[in-house]
């Protein structure tokens, strides 16, 4: 039962992450579509800068 709970635990953990990190995946994916460098070396509206 114990190995089943974790099972459940890792995959919801997987959805989660796979929905938070949605939006980044996207831009990565049209920045290599249109082999926009700056979009990879360009700044970054949030408060990390580059």
């Amino acid at each position: 039962m114990q190995a089943a709970r974790e099972l459940v635990e890792a995959a919801e953990t997987e959805l989660e992450l796979r929905a938070r990190l949605w939006p980044f995946q996207d831009r990565y994916d049209q920045a290599v579509a249109a082999g926009d460098v700056d979009g990879f070396a360009g700044l970054c509206g949030g408060k990390h800068g580059r």
